[in-house]
């Protein structure tokens, strides 16, 4: 359940990895992993400056879920500022939370989640 989990109609991604996990440099991947809805692949990759985290995900597709969430903590903390998929601007994150939702997906995505750093006391 901290790499891949199945909540009724979505499936959830990294939603229990450690905050160090996403360190600058650093990857997760998930490969094959079977679900109720199929094998989902995916890849969270942190560039080499903190604030940008790259991720892909090749979704199921015996049964597409209503909503794939990833959830993302950046090491040091912060917010997530802006997302952007295949390019493009993407809205359907909750900054606060950290996560990223698609929803009705059935195709590889790839993201791009830039993080605003935490205010200084």
């Amino acid at each position: 359940m901290m790499l891949v989990m199945e909540d009724q109609d979505r499936l959830w991604l990294a939603r229990g990895i450690p905050r160090a996990w996403l360190e600058p440099g650093q990857r997760v991947a998930v490969r094959q992993a079977p679900t109720h809805f199929g094998v989902v692949d995916y890849e969270i990759v942190s560039g080499p400056e903190p604030g940008l985290v790259t991720v892909q995900v090749q979704p199921p597709t015996r049964e597409i879920p209503r909503e794939i969430i990833i959830q993302l903590r950046p090491p040091q903390g912060g917010v997530i500022s802006g997302v952007t998929l295949a390019g493009a601007d993407y809205p359907h994150f909750d900054a606060a939370q950290g996560t990223v939702t698609l929803r009705g997906w059935n195709r590889a995505a790839q993201l791009q989640v830039r993080f605003q750093e935490p205010k200084k006391r």
